[in-house]
């Protein structure tokens, strides 16, 4: 009897020190392998855009502009059973998950297209259902303030697009990686890097874009498109 007690004691230490709270380092974004550029050439495909080509815009590609707050960045996580790329729809955004605070950056004050962490930690503490010893799949998003100041509001503003749709907006993400956090007590498993590590595979995506957010029609511009398909559809029927 003491034996099975004993056993099943150490059984539930072990799953205790397995799915224990991880930590993640949140200290800083090393430019070396973490930038951001806005990009109103392309629009985003993730409200009606086209990365293919079929929607563009037609401006300019640059690192993201040094105004406080101008652009927000949060980390974003999918426990998975392996790395996948980053999202090109919105419904494969909606499938990660947001920390909150403290995983959040701005854009950096002082060099274009660099970023600042909003509270630096070596050991930012991971949401209990990524846990140390559990590997998924980050991005880093990251937006133009004029869509808000928290990712919870961005992703509903872009779930509801074509009502609330705002001009000179910029959303993007950055490549993926897939990491499993450290133990707490120890540095957090690093996010930003060029090479694998021993906790994974670290982001790696200098550069990235935030592409400009597909205009929504006026309402008079939609009738009056409408009626001009109709016309030509009767030119059609005439010949």
């Amino acid at each position: 009897m003491k034996k099975t007690i004993l056993t099943s004691v150490s059984a539930l230490a072990l799953a205790g020190s397995v799915f224990a709270q991880g930590t993640v380092n949140w200290g800083s974004i090393n430019p070396s392998f973490m930038t951001a550029s806005t990009d109103s050439t392309t629009y985003s495909s993730l409200v009606g855009g086209g990365l293919a080509g079929t929607a563009t815009g037609s401006g300019s590609v640059a690192a993201t502009g040094t105004g406080a707050n101008a652009y927000f960045y949060q980390l974003l996580y999918l426990v998975n059973g392996s790395q996948t790329a980053a999202p090109t729809t919105l419904a494969g955004l909606a499938a990660f998950s947001n920390p909150g605070a403290p995983e959040t950056a701005v854009n950096n004050t002082g060099t274009a297209g660099r970023l600042s962490v909003v509270t630096s930690s070596t050991q930012a503490a991971t949401p209990a259902n990524w846990s140390q010893g559990t590997s998924a799949t980050i991005i880093l998003v990251g937006w133009s303030s004029n869509l808000g100041n928290n990712y919870a509001t961005v992703l509903t503003e872009l779930q509801n697009w074509q009502a609330d749709g705002i001009a000179n907006a910029f959303f993007g993400i950055s490549n993926s990686g897939y990491i499993n956090p450290n133990a707490v007590g120890s540095t957090g498993a690093t996010l930003f890097g060029s090479t694998a590590n021993a906790n994974g595979t670290p982001i790696n995506s200098l550069g990235t874009h935030l592409f400009e957010l597909a205009p929504v029609p006026e309402p008079t511009t939609m009738v009056l498109a409408g009626l001009g398909g109709l016309s030509l559809l009767a030119l059609r029927r005439k010949k």
